[in-house]
């Protein structure tokens, strides 16, 4: 499948496709991991205990605000008491502070990203769909400027089959003529594979970090892969 043509507009994803989230989430958790180090613990025990917490948390509150800060303060509680260790409050409070850190920041824009959307607004309708707390994605959206490269903006809790379905809805497209331009398999892949998007695939790896939440498989071979966002002037 080549998404030429028909291509009416184009949905794209926002966090590690347009901005380098992950960057700020792992800078965060290696301040706390080098923190909890210097307490005395065992990195690989904190980095299996954290990712156990997420994993319950991510199911508990999804994309809340609370839920990162809750996960790193719950690790340094739980990890303390097997060790027989007291728990100190300024210790805890400084651990939900590495957190709260990552929504503070403004994430880098991705190479050409600005460039890319400038020459896309002009042929397609550009449509950003992302997932997250509203406040967070907004101030992302504000302080990169990508604000202003949207026809439409949507910010949901998650991102299946039927957000992309409410998206094509409201924006009375049809599947075939419509694009979807994302990081990941599991939330923008699958989801636009499975109602007949055209979709383009381009991975964010970063060294040391990965969200295993979204890891899964492609549920077709009909997405097309790049490595850059330049390389989507070419493509379309």
């Amino acid at each position: 499948m080549t998404p030429t043509g028909m291509t009416r507009a184009i949905i794209f994803d926002l966090d590690d496709t347009l901005v380098k989230t992950s960057d700020l989430y792992a800078e965060a958790e290696n301040r706390f991991l080098d923190f909890m180090e210097e307490l005395g613990f065992q990195r690989a025990e904190v980095v299996d205990l954290f990712e156990q917490r997420e994993t319950l948390n991510t199911r508990k509150y999804g994309v809340s605000p609370k839920r990162y800060p809750l996960s790193m303060e719950e690790t340094y509680v739980l990890i303390g008491k097997k060790h027989n260790r007291s728990i100190d409050p300024a210790h805890r409070k400084q651990v939900r502070e590495f957190a709260k850190w990552v929504f503070r920041q403004v994430p880098e824009l991705m190479e050409g990203a600005i460039e890319v959307l400038e020459v896309l607004r002009k042929k397609y309708r550009l449509i950003l769909l992302t997932r997250g707390a509203r406040t967070i994605q907004k101030y992302k959206l504000v302080k990169t400027g990508l604000i202003e490269y949207f026809h439409s903006i949507y910010i949901v809790n998650s991102k299946t089959e039927a957000e992309y379905e409410m998206v094509l809805r409201r924006e009375g497209l049809d599947p075939s003529e419509t694009c979807i331009v994302g990081d990941s398999i599991r939330s923008d892949i699958n989801p636009g594979s499975k109602l007949g998007l055209r979709c383009i695939y381009v991975p964010y790896s970063l060294q040391g970090y990965v969200w295993s939440q979204d890891k899964e498989q492609p549920v077709s071979d009909s997405h097309i892969s790049i490595r850059t966002l330049q390389e989507l002037t070419q493509l379309l």
